[in-house]
């Protein structure tokens, strides 16, 4: 059974937004107004949430894409649905 695309599609989106904001918390320093801990807190993020988190989205996607997410391998499914064993 094939996944629906929209899903993904939806996916693929969000992860583009969230690169594009991190990058631009890394690019501008005085887009976020907050202080102190908070500040230092979102500096200490960005870069993670995009060079971590961003691109085991973008792999994981590109692995649902092409039909390879988990559990779909052929031994999931024959094992799933031979019946029971004699």
């Amino acid at each position: 059974m094939a996944m629906p695309r929209t899903p993904l599609v939806l996916a693929a989106l969000a992860t583009a937004l969230m690169a594009v904001q991190t990058a631009m918390g890394m690019a501008l320093p005085g887009l976020y107004r907050d202080v102190g801990f908070a500040l230092d807190a979102w500096r200490v993020n960005d870069p993670i949430t995009l060079f971590i988190a961003a691109s085991i989205a973008l792999a994981a996607l590109a692995l649902a894409w092409r039909g390879r997410w988990w559990g779909s391998s052929s031994a999931c499914r024959r094992s799933s649905t031979s019946g029971p064993r004699s």
